[in-house]
C-alpha cells in the first residue's frame, strides 16, 4: 500500500507513524480561506478520532503492533492545509490532542507540534503524524 515507504517503523519500545489521513475523512479543503476555524474545529473535534485511531491500529494484524502494546502517546505532529496569513493551526489540531487524552487518559498526553502545510494529500484539511511508546 505504501511501495517503498512504511506505514510505521518500530524500532525496541517505538513506534513511528506516517502522516495519516483517514479515507472517511470529510474535511477538504483551505482552513480559513474556505473553511473558517470556528466551523472547522467544531467539525474536526469529530473527524479527529478516526485519523488518530488509524495511528493507534497502524499495524493490528503484525505481531509486533496491536493497541494492548500501546503505553502512551509521545508525539503528535499535525498539518494544516491553511493559507499563508492562518496562524490557529494549534487551535486546529487541539481536537487530536483532546482525543487521545479522553480516549487514554494520563497516557494520552503528548508533546505536540502544529504547523501550516500548502497543501495536502489528497486536497484533505489536516494530516496527522505520532511516536507511540509501545511495549
Amino acid at each position: 500500500r505504501f511501495g517503498p515507504r512504511l506505514g510505521a517503523v518500530v524500532l525496541h519500545t517505538c513506534m513511528c507513524g506516517s502522516g495519516r489521513v483517514e479515507d472517511t475523512q470529510s474535511i477538504y479543503g483551505l482552513i480559513h480561506l474556505l473553511i473558517p476555524l470556528p466551523t472547522f474545529a467544531e467539525s474536526y473535534t469529530e473527524s479527529a478520532n478516526p485519523t488518530v485511531m488509524a495511528h493507534a491500529n497502524q499495524c493490528p494484524k503484525r505481531p509486533h503492533c496491536d493497541l494492548d502494546r500501546l503505553v502512551r502517546v509521545v508525539k503528535l505532529v499535525g498539518f494544516v492545509n491553511s493559507t499563508a496569513d492562518f496562524s490557529d493551526q494549534p487551535k486546529v489540531i487541539n481536537g487530536a490532542s483532546d482525543f487521545m487524552v479522553e480516549a487514554l487518559g494520563d497516557a494520552g498526553r503528548h508533546a505536540r507540534s502544529a504547523v501550516s502545510a500548502a497543501s495536502l494529500p489528497f486536497g484533505v484539511a489536516v494530516e496527522i503524524e505520532g511516536i507511540f511508546q509501545i511495549k
